[in-house]
Order: structure tokens, then sequence, then C-alpha cells
């Protein structure tokens, strides 16, 4: 009689068990690489993407226009449109919220001493008045250091030499 309650009560824990892991499994259906380019592909209107990269629990697609200018298109966890940021203008030219000029030195030279010896691949201004300045490291890494209005480094990060 004992060996069928403990028989019973494995059944009953195996049978919850089951179900736990379903529920909780089913809540993680986490849209794939492919259809993170799909969704880049409709939210822009253009065909050509460079393979997605994980940001944040959601992805950023890289968009190819045929005018040779690159929008990173920024998805969330359900493809949602987080943000559009041209990366490259027409014909390669400078995208509209790169830096140049002294701000563009000034914000470099602050960024700096957080980066070493990269080569500075890019300068933004960000909306909101920040600035990003991406730099390239020997070890073939991304530096992205933050800077904030007053030229203060608020924040970096080290990201693949593909990021946006």
């Amino acid at each position: 009689m004992k060996w069928m309650y403990l028989a019973i009560a494995v059944v009953v824990g195996a049978f919850c068990a089951l179900t736990l892991m379903a529920i909780g499994l089913g809540g993680r259906d986490v849209p794939d690489a492919g259809a993170a380019q799909e969704a880049a592909r409709k939210w822009t209107g253009w065909h050509e993407t460079d393979p997605p990269r994980r940001r944040a629990g959601g992805w950023e697609v890289d968009v190819r226009r045929p005018d040779g200018s690159i929008v990173e298109v920024n998805l969330g966890r359900e493809l949602e449109l987080v943000e559009l940021d041209e990366e490259v203008g027409p014909g390669g030219v400078p995208a509209h919220d790169e830096l140049t000029g002294e701000r563009r030195l000034q914000a470099v030279a602050a960024a700096r001493p957080r980066a070493g010896a990269g080569v500075v691949r890019s300068v933004e201004r960000e909306l909101d008045g920040t600035i990003e300045v991406d730099f390239v490291l020997p070890d073939r890494t991304v530096m992205e250091v933050d800077l904030d209005a007053g030229l203060r480094i608020t924040g970096a990060d080290r990201e693949e030499l593909g990021d946006e």
C-alpha cells in the first residue's frame, strides 16, 4: 500500500512539473533572427539587411538602402519598432546625426581616456543632447563611450565590430 501512494505521488509530481514547464516555456517564445530581419524589412520598406544582433531582449538590424545609406532598426521583444537610427547617409556620406567640426574633436578628446588607442568610427548626437563616440579597438571590438551634453563620460560599453 505504501508503494502505491509513493507511485501516485511521483506521477502527480511529474505531471505538475511538466505542466509548470509547459506554462513557463509558453511565455518564452522569442522571435528568431529571421523574423527580426523580416520585421526590419517591413518597417523600412527595403530588402537588404545585415545579420541581426541581439540587444537588450530585442534585436538590432541594419538595413541597407539602394542609395548606399544604412538605417539601424531597433526592435523590442515582440518585434515592435523601438527606434530607427540612420548610421550612414546616402552615397556613404555621414548620417544627419554625425557630429562634425570642433564639437566632434572635443567629443573625441573627452571620450579618448576610456577608449585608449582605438580609432574613431563615429561620433553621433543623440536626440536627448548626449553624444555617442565609437572607437574600433586593436582587438577588433568597438568601445562605445557615452557623453553628456557637457562632454562628461556617463558610460561605456564594449560591442562586436559588426554592431552599428
